[in-house]
């Protein structure tokens, strides 16, 4: 596994970075996403800084992942290089799909800009406010998914390294499953959605584990590697 302290140093200010895009977005979105396509248009027609600032947040979230992902390759691909590739395609995958759901959002206010009360398009722009929405519903949904399936990969990875303990690395691939359970049931059914609940272990993850990793940088500590069992 190739490590040095600027690579850990960056890897770690991604997680962090990731966390911060993903709960700022939390934030500025709820009251825009809870009323499904007729609520976030008539949200968007009165907020449209919100609808903007949501959708150029899921556009740095996935600019995020595709830096992360590319900084855990770069960590742990001499580690075990199929898995790792395999790891790195799920999530530039993710970054994709969840690009598509921010240009929906973009979309949205977008429509919402050219809506009103005696638009004589109203109607139309009502029915293409909720295709935009419902691209973003299932662009999300899907991009978890993605998520879900290389989590799993990267933090197997971390845990048969000691670039973290393994406490923390089984942290990670622990409470990625929950996630990935409601997520198929998300994809199979949206009434079967578990909401935030299975994610609540996992929310805190990435700003500790990038806290963990830009003080070990900063100690500079680098041990060698462990790599018994990582090429099984």
């Amino acid at each position: 596994m190739k490590s040095n302290t600027r690579t850990t140093r960056w890897l770690g200010a991604a997680f962090v970075a990731q966390f911060a895009t993903s709960i700022a977005f939390a934030f500025v979105s709820a009251k825009l996403l809870a009323g499904g396509a007729a609520g976030a248009l008539a949200t968007a027609a009165v907020n449209l800084t919100a609808v903007r600032a949501s959708a150029l947040l899921e556009l740095l979230t996935s600019a995020g992942i595709i830096a992360l992902a590319t900084l855990l390759f770069a960590t742990l691909g001499d580690q075990d290089r199929p898995r790792a590739l395999v790891a790195l395609g799920l999530w530039i995958a993710e970054a994709v799909l969840l690009a598509v759901g921010g240009l929906a959002l973009y979309a949205l206010g977008m429509l919402a800009a050219d809506a009103g009360p005696a638009s004589a398009s109203a109607a139309s722009l009502a029915g293409a406010a909720t295709i935009a929405f419902s691209l973003y519903q299932y662009a999300f949904t899907a991009h978890m998914l993605f998520f879900c399936l290389g989590a799993p990969l990267w933090y197997s990875l971390l845990y048969q390294s000691n670039l973290v303990p393994h406490w923390l690395a089984g942290w990670g691939l622990v409470a990625s499953l929950p996630l990935l359970v409601s997520t198929l049931l998300t994809l199979w059914d949206r009434g079967l959605s578990l909401g935030i609940i299975p994610g609540l272990p996992y929310a805190p993850f990435e700003l500790f584990i990038g806290a963990w990793l830009i003080v070990r940088a900063a100690r500079g500590a680098h041990a060698p590697i462990r790599l018994e069992g990582a090429l099984s």
